[in-house]
């Protein structure tokens, strides 16, 4: 838990770099894209970004501007890769767009840095299972999976090792996202195998805490909070303290009493384990904009009492912003149009269905939660097939082969959309979405009945029924 000597060097040297009057320098990027998505590939660094158009055999070469070392990231199609940017610097990339992260490769300065994080990419891509069944990763029985992280994330540390002489900032950062990464995949992988394949443990948070070390994670430095891996393996983590908050012999008869108890505990959990109030305001916000609702402003509102609580008001301001949205997804609004390309290419859109109810999925093929409420999908489909309601599935897959095979595999019927790239950004800011599964629910004027809809394996059979019932 404690903030390194050597970090603070860094942070000065970091910081002092980015003063007012400090010497920008050129580093020229350039490269190929082979079956580019788009004709563009997009740059950000600091709070900068950039981009630069693709020629038509899909060559690029773009100069940015930086005062000090820096890490960026690129963006083409829906996925984006990693850069280590030095003033001065020339960096040539090649990537096949089909095969990313596999793909990748950079030739730059003799230390290698930017082939490192090509490498990395290549490394951890091994860690995503390769088809929708992820049987082959997620099945593993603990006893088998851990050796077999710890020998996919080590040559990782090895390969670091190997760089002399290495950039501190570099250095010191990537040793802590080698950390986070072996993490990241550990809390992936119990929480889909218990699920789906242990279902008598699931819940079993005990064990996978005793499996993290956070003092490794350096929880109360508020420096990691800028990067994102860091935040999204402690967003990770947390959720398991809070269930034993909420599992507990003692507490459980207490947070169920309480209005949104769940994320009461959530809270205690963050105010006990984490001591740092800038952390601590970070996650707790990250937490409840994830769940602003149209309660948001109740007198026994969470966020009633986070705004007299935090001390960085900018969080309230953004919970405020996100409890605008919500009120234009009230009930009897006007439902913003969903769209996506069916299987051949075409555009379909939500008002295309005007006269029915319309039930939208929001989903991707990598999403457990999504794949075990498609078997009760599919019977909501059948039972309404002869009524005027119209089943929507929107996935928002990356991979459109992935997404293609469990089509077949799972043999989905009805309207099988993809949003990706601009339509997924479009559908998430639209209705506000923060995480999948996701279920809307539209009236046969176009309205919104329900922004956020139960699921299939809820009551939303007896939403229909009572609907249709009234027609």
């Amino acid at each position: 838990m404690k903030i390194t000597f050597a970090f603070i060097i860094i942070l000065l040297i970091t910081l002092s770099g980015c003063e007012k009057g400090s010497q920008l320098e050129n580093i020229i990027v350039s490269g190929k894209i082979t079956n580019p998505k788009n004709d563009k590939i997009y740059f950000r660094y600091n709070q900068e970004s950039d981009s630069v158009l693709l020629d038509a055999d899909g060559f690029f070469k773009l100069t940015l501007k930086v005062d000090s070392p820096t890490f960026a990231k690129f963006y083409h199609g829906n996925e984006f890769g990693s850069l280590f940017l030095l003033p001065g610097d020339s960096i040539k990339m090649t990537l096949d767009a089909n095969s990313f992260d596999e793909s990748l490769d950079y030739s730059d300065n003799e230390n290698g840095y930017n082939k490192y994080l090509a490498y990395v990419a290549n490394q951890t891509w091994k860690l995503v299972p390769s088809t929708y069944d992820s049987t082959e990763i997620y099945g593993k029985p603990p006893e088998t999976f851990l050796p077999w992280l710890d020998s996919m994330i080590s040559p990782l540390k090895a390969e670091l090792k190997k760089m002399t002489p290495s950039n501190m900032y570099f250095n010191q950062t990537m040793s802590h996202e080698i950390i986070c990464h072996y993490y990241k995949w550990l809390t992936i992988y119990w929480g889909n195998y218990h699920y789906q394949y242990a279902p008598k443990t699931y819940g079993n948070h005990q064990e996978l805490i005793e499996l993290i070390d956070t003092s490794d994670l350096e929880l109360n430095n508020p420096a990691w909070l800028k990067n994102d891996l860091h935040t999204e393996v402690i967003g990770r983590i947390l959720p398991s303290y809070s269930s034993l908050y909420y599992q507990d012999s003692i507490l459980r008869k207490y947070y169920r009493g309480l209005k949104q108890g769940w994320n009461w505990a959530y809270i205690d959990a963050v105010l006990t384990n984490i001591e740092n109030r800038e952390v601590q305001e970070h996650f707790i916000y990250k937490k409840l904009s994830s769940g602003v609702s149209l309660d948001y402003k109740s007198s026994d509102s969470l966020v009633t009492w986070f705004d007299s609580w935090a001390i960085d008001s900018s969080y309230t301001n953004k919970l405020n912003k996100q409890y605008n949205l919500w009120m234009t997804l009230s009930a009897g609004n006007k439902a913003p149009v969903i769209e996506g390309y069916d299987t051949l290419g075409n555009l379909v859109r939500s008002s295309d269905f005007i006269g029915n109810y319309i039930y939208v999925d929001v989903w991707a093929a990598w999403c457990g939660p999504c794949r075990n409420e498609l078997p009760d999908f599919e019977k909501l489909k059948k039972k309404y097939s002869d009524e005027k309601v119209t089943f929507m599935s929107v996935s928002v897959d990356a991979d459109e082969d992935r997404w293609r095979s469990m089509l077949i595999d799972s043999n989905m019927t009805g309207y099988q959309l993809s949003a990706v790239g601009k339509l997924d950004r479009q559908l998430s800011s639209d209705y506000n979405i923060q995480g999948i599964p996701r279920y809307i629910l539209i009236d046969p004027a176009g309205n919104i009945i329900n922004a956020d809809a139960d699921r299939p394996t809820g009551s939303i059979d007896e939403v229909l029924y009572k609907l249709l019932e009234k027609k």
